[in-house]
């Protein structure tokens, strides 16, 4: 493929790219870019992209597409009969896999009428999307209310979508429907708390060269888990340690410390600005080691901690941030070590999260992505057939508008100005369109 690289769920990709070959003369002077575009090349009008990838979004745009198209063409059809014109056809079609709706009258009654009731049987399908606008604003706005008796806006964040480049994309990962709870020792309860969290983690894991930085954990817990010296195997390229082979775990969930042996109960700390004496308490410990409880705490060199069970682990590699995700239904937290704008930038969050385990996370997602979906596919078909281009029901409001205010002139002139006013106005729709085609082709570049 020269114009575009065909996957298996994408249709008509050869056939677009052997237009194109036919339309500018050869193979050779194709040049890379998107489907889309060379089908925008080749039709001179504005493409959309239905990626089958995502079959539950695109069939949402295909649902939202169908209804804006259904309910702009009864506006035609109420208008026509409103005043007594016969409506002859009403239909809805597919365009490939897009829907669309078309409605005809009868002409010569349509030739009957006044202007007043031409411009509004013309009129009447923009106005119905800019109602149907209204009405996708209304219901994005009242979403959090008609949610609140089956979710919570309150109780964590679901993941709705992570980007396949994450290390927190895979089985061992975070997935759709998980509900997290708690990022580290930080409570997520909302979306702010999501992006409050690896603020706060940031500030809290800053290095600094009198404290040592890591998580407390109870001593017995760490000791049944500690590799011995022939089975600790370091990556010198990048500094990495393996330790899991001793104890026949997955390298994949099992991820690898260095830990402070602690200080016995008759050492006592130096005097000095970095000597502090640290109190903690004892905490719970699960059978297993993987899930035993540990804080994230700073202590300083050389401290005293009053438990001497209780020791301090820090990684190896300093650099990176590890997260652990407590999810919701889950014995095991998920782990991640990155930085942490990956899993700030490439993990879609969402607010509501069902309050009874039978209710699907994904209810006020698909209802917040149609009402999006009706916002601006309805204002977007509204303005399009606003303009006086041919084809478009401008095209004809304009024609009305000139025989309203030019009704005492003669029908040739009136005509004369439609067809400048039509034309004009298809000049510069069509000029956008190949701005915006040369535009794309440029940042491409």
């Amino acid at each position: 493929m020269v114009f575009a690289v065909g996957r298996k769920n994408q249709l008509w990709v050869s056939l677009i790219e052997k237009a194109l070959a036919k339309t500018y003369g050869n193979y050779a002077i194709l040049k890379a870019g998107r489907t889309v575009e060379g089908l925008s090349t080749l039709t001179g009008s504005p493409t959309l992209s239905i990626d089958l990838e995502y079959v539950d979004l695109d069939r949402d745009s295909r649902n939202a597409a169908l209804d804006i198209a259904i309910v702009h063409e009864a506006g035609h059809a109420v208008a026509a009969a409103n005043s007594n014109v016969r409506v002859t056809g009403l239909g809805v079609f597919l365009f490939a896999i897009y829907p669309g709706a078309f409605t005809e009258v009868e002409p010569d009654q349509l030739e009957r009428c006044s202007c007043a009731q031409r411009l509004r049987i013309f009129g009447a399908g923009i106005w119905h999307n800019i109602v149907l606008a209204l009405l996708g604003v209304l219901i994005l706005l009242l979403i959090p209310v008609l949610s609140l008796p089956f979710y919570s806006n309150s109780a964590g964040i679901v993941v709705v979508d992570v980007d396949p480049k994450s290390g927190l994309y895979g089985p061992t990962g975070l997935r759709a429907g998980h509900h997290i709870q708690r990022i580290n020792q930080c409570e997520v309860r909302n979306a702010s708390d999501w992006a409050a969290c690896f603020g706060q983690i940031w500030e809290t894991s800053r290095p600094h060269p009198a404290y040592q930085k890591g998580f407390l954990a109870q001593f017995k817990a760490v000791a049944q888990m500690t590799a011995s010296n022939g089975h600790i195997i370091q990556d010198h390229s990048d500094g990495e340690v393996q330790c899991c082979n001793e104890f026949n775990v997955s390298n994949a969930t099992h991820i690898c410390f260095r830990y402070l042996a602690p200080l016995s109960a008759d050492v006592q700390p130096s005097e000095g600005p970095s000597a502090e004496k640290q109190t903690t308490t004892p905490k719970p410990i699960f059978p297993k080691f993987p899930d035993f409880d540990a804080e994230f705490g700073v202590k300083s060199d050389g401290s005293a901690l009053q438990h001497a069970q209780a020791v301090h682990l820090r990684r190896k590699r300093a650099n990176l941030k590890m997260l652990r995700f407590l999810v919701t239904g889950q014995a095991r937290p998920v782990l991640f070590i990155g930085y942490l704008d990956e899993p700030l930038h490439m993990v879609e969050v969402a607010e509501l999260t069902p309050r009874f385990g039978l209710i699907p996370w994904w209810m006020p997602r698909v209802a917040e992505l149609f009402a999006r979906y009706l916002i601006t596919l309805s204002l977007a078909m509204g303005i399009l057939n606003a303009v006086p281009c041919y084809g478009l029901d401008g095209q004809f409001i304009g024609a009305t508008v000139v025989d309203y205010f030019c009704q005492n002139w003669p029908l040739s002139v009136r005509k004369r100005m439609s067809n400048m006013l039509v034309t004009s106005g298809t000049v510069i729709f069509c000029s956008n369109i190949l701005i915006g085609f040369a535009r794309s082709l440029f940042n491409n570049h």
